[in-house]
């Protein structure tokens, strides 16, 4: 179930198109997500999906938001999740800046 939301929480994000409503409804559940212990299914939607509500969302929301998802999801402990997570660094990079890209996820695809 929870793996449909957040799926399903892009296609949200499109017919909301308001972002302060995406990042204080949308990127808490992410975050909640990201953070779940239990589940790494759980953890491998959010690294699939991330990316694709950066655009809906602003700058400094993809910097301190986005870009935190994929710091945890970068040094999870599943193979899988931090493949995906490699996977769609290129995508975050588009809307980050880059100096957070700099400072925050390179030095961790380093390790």
């Amino acid at each position: 179930m929870k793996i449909h939301a957040v799926c399903s929480s892009i296609d949200v994000a499109h017919v909301v198109n308001d972002s302060q409503l995406v990042r204080d409804t949308i990127m808490p559940a992410f975050k909640s997500a990201c953070e779940n212990r239990f589940s790494w299914r759980l953890r491998f939607a959010v690294a699939e999906q991330a990316s694709k509500i950066a655009p809906f969302v602003t700058k400094e929301a993809v910097d301190e938001d986005i870009v935190g998802f994929y710091e945890l999801l970068l040094r999870d402990g599943e193979p899988e999740v931090r493949s995906e997570a490699v996977g769609n660094v290129p995508e975050v990079a588009k809307f980050c800046s880059s100096s957070v890209l700099i400072d925050k996820v390179l030095p961790i695809l380093k390790e």
